[in-house]
């Protein structure tokens, strides 16, 4: 038997997302975490003490590392596009938390690097990984509801938290906080409908909060994207609620499918999770098991796994294009709200 091909991880950013992927690296096949990079002198003394690891605090030493195959950059917002681009520059395949940058332009310039180079682009849109969100979209792909023509997604959940260093609440390093949050749901949304095999066309965004400081985080947000068939989806987020609830609901031609999940945070070991099926003339929906092991606690060792089979040469379930899309989107949201109208999506790709 062939023996099993292990990647040689480097880990950029070591705060509470970094340190989620550190427990996820233990738990995931095929790959080893062998270096690490932190923003300071005291946390690379704490995870070298802590995770028994070289951690450099310059990112240029840390790429020159030959042990080093692929790059996890787990670090605030607006430092991804640098560092992905630093990355595959060095000959390192890529997997960048979202978003990939702020612009589509600079992803449009990490795909075509990456293309150049041969490596692996693999945007952090972990949702697709997770087992129930996964059996979701099996479940759509194998026509359980027939055509999908209609689907929303609502999020209810606490306020955000400030980030190490209070990045989350300076606009210079978050981007916008369409690209922190609800990013992952445009990008679930098109995922979805992808079985209809037709473009969005038109995005129209709204938002509202409690007061003038909670507006800047798009505290209560909606958006309508439609398609060039006619289909659309309604996606919506508040974070002037409590715990996380988030539902997912898409309506076909033969009937409904829906999914939840709930817990006190989104990381949670304790979620409670249900995905229900009802067709047209069934008398009652039938529930479909799933495991309630799923969420950020327990799947996102998935994505790393998915990252590895791609650098192995396995399709990839995410793709540079596909953060470019999500950026995308977040940006035509942005513009909505700003211009108070639709916006038509010129630009999709």
């Amino acid at each position: 038997m062939a023996a099993t091909v292990i990647v040689n991880l480097g880990l950029v950013g070591v705060g509470r997302w970094g340190q989620q992927h550190y427990n996820a690296i233990q738990k995931a096949a095929g790959v080893r975490l062998v270096a690490t990079c932190a923003s300071s002198a005291e946390s690379a003394a704490k995870v070298q003490a802590e995770w028994g690891l070289p951690c450099d605090t310059d990112y240029e030493a840390f790429l020159a590392r030959p042990e080093i195959e692929a790059v996890i950059i787990a670090s605030p917002n607006a430092q991804h596009y640098r560092m992905a681009h630093q990355a595959l520059s060095a000959g390192k395949h890529v997997l960048v938390e979202k978003p990939m940058s702020f612009s589509r332009q600079e992803c449009d310039n990490l795909i075509a690097l990456a293309a150049e180079k041969g490596l692996t682009l693999f945007p952090g849109h972990e949702f697709r990984l997770f087992s129930l969100w996964g059996r979701f979209k099996q479940l759509l792909d194998e026509g359980a509801i027939g055509q999908p023509r209609f689907g929303s997604v609502d999020l209810r959940r606490y306020p955000y938290s400030s980030g190490s260093g209070g990045w989350r609440r300076d606009p210079a390093q978050v981007g916008d906080w369409l690209l922190e949050e609800p990013i992952h749901y445009f990008d679930l949304m098109t995922w979805y409908m992808a079985k209809n095999e037709a473009k969005p066309t038109r995005l129209y965004a709204s938002a509202s909060a409690s007061s003038p400081e909670r507006a800047a985080w798009h505290e209560n947000f909606s958006a309508l994207l439609t398609f060039e068939d006619g289909a659309y989806v309604n996606i919506t987020r508040t974070v002037a609620s409590f715990q996380f609830r988030l539902q997912i609901r898409f309506t076909g031609s033969l009937g409904t499918l829906e999914g939840s999940w709930s817990a006190a945070t989104d990381r949670s070991p304790d979620p409670v999770a249900r995905l229900t099926l009802f067709h047209f003339g069934d008398e009652a929906p039938q529930e479909i098991e799933v495991s309630q092991q799923t969420g950020h606690a327990y799947d996102l060792y998935r994505e790393i796994e998915a990252f590895a089979a791609a650098i192995g040469g396995e399709p990839a379930i995410i793709a540079g294009l596909d953060g470019r899309r999500a950026v995308y989107l977040c940006q035509a949201a942005a513009e909505s709200l700003q211009a108070g109208k639709p916006i038509e999506l010129v630009d999709w790709k």
